[in-house]
């Protein structure tokens, strides 16, 4: 039986950047959000795992995370110059954690 590499390591590399696709938002949990004058973060993992829920409620994993490693794909074969959109549910979380009045660094 042939063990074919180049397959091999197509497996690798796309299970390399499936696991890569998971959305983990660097919040910083000292600061404040610029738009607050006072600190109004103050439940953060309430805060992630209510915005994680309305991320499974409004996108599908599977399609979302297929339509960014096709942009990933573009971009690295054209070395950069078309530029990856992020993922829609990446940009749901971030945007539901800084509406709760969280500094998301990412």
């Amino acid at each position: 039986m042939e063990i074919n590499i180049k397959k091999i390591m197509g497996v690798l590399i796309f299970f390399t950047l499936l696991t890569n696709c998971s959305t983990n938002l660097v919040v910083d949990t000292k600061g404040r959000s610029g738009t607050f004058n006072k600190s109004t973060a103050h439940e953060l993992t309430d805060d992630r795992i209510i915005c994680n829920q309305i991320v499974k409620e409004n996108v599908n994993g599977a399609i979302d995370n297929t339509k960014y490693l096709y942009a990933k794909y573009i971009e690295l074969a054209t070395l950069g110059l078309v530029k990856a959109k992020e993922r829609k549910a990446t940009k749901i979380n971030r945007n539901c954690l800084t509406k709760r009045g969280h500094a998301v660094l990412n």
